[in-house]
């Protein structure tokens, strides 16, 4: 039988947590087609009240290079993949402000519009495990769209940076990259981040790695919608 080989977009994007992507406030237009764009929004919609059990690096709750952790938002799916608890926390939805162009292999196209909602969520990553684990060749959670025809998923726009400062999210999941990329992730310890759709159904695919494993990975999955 014939297989047939499915596209890629050819756009450098930035949807693994720990790698060598962090996010910092935005300087200016990225050049590049998909992005991690900061959007700039129209007024901000009423918070989403932040849990009580929101804490800081500080606490002793969260790894010494993670960002911090943050439980805003509601619970709408979860995934465990191997001890690693994923939680995604939906916060808001925001209209974008400009349309976003892929370039792709098999030609460009529009991702989405000007004034299309754009879902983002809060991801709060537990280990559940009696074992600290270590996070050493990446893990990402990446959002396909139903229906999504390429090998990578796209990735939308960070929410706007003083909703994200009133609620109180996480600005980057690590504070700086390791220099060996290993991050003892201790049992009990949480940490989160913020990604986000344009689509109105996708899979969450969470995929993680062992230290010096870019070959085997651990990976799970869980539908979402948000219509």
């Amino acid at each position: 039988m014939m297989r047939t080989r499915r596209p890629l977009l050819l756009v450098a994007v930035c949807s693994v947590a720990l790698a060598s992507c962090t996010a910092s406030p935005p300087q200016g237009p990225d050049p590049t087609p998909v992005v991690q764009d900061t959007p700039t929004a129209s007024p901000v919609p009423e918070p989403v009240e932040e849990d009580p059990g929101t804490t800081t690096a500080s606490d002793g709750s969260v790894p010494a290079w993670a960002g911090g952790l943050s439980r805003a938002g509601e619970s709408v799916g979860e995934v465990v993949v191997d001890g690693l608890h994923v939680d995604l926390r939906y916060l808001d939805t925001f209209p974008a402000d400009r349309a976003q162009e892929v370039s792709a292999s098999d030609g460009n196209f529009t991702l989405y519009a000007a004034g299309d909602p754009i879902h983002h969520l809060n991801v709060v990553v537990t280990n559940e495990t009696d074992e600290t684990i270590v996070l050493g060749g990446g893990m990402a959670v990446d959002l396909f769209p139903d229906g999504w025809d390429y090998l990578n998923a796209p990735v939308g726009p960070t929410i706007p940076w003083d909703y994200k400062d009133e609620v109180g999210l996480v600005a980057s999941a690590i504070k700086e990259i390791a220099d060996d990329y290993r991050y003892p992730f201790a049992p009990g310890e949480s940490f989160s981040f913020t990604i986000s759709t344009h689509a109105d159904s996708v899979e969450a695919r969470v995929v993680w790695r062992d230290p010096g494993n870019w070959v085997d990975q651990h990976e799970g999955a869980v539908p979402l919608s948000f219509v």
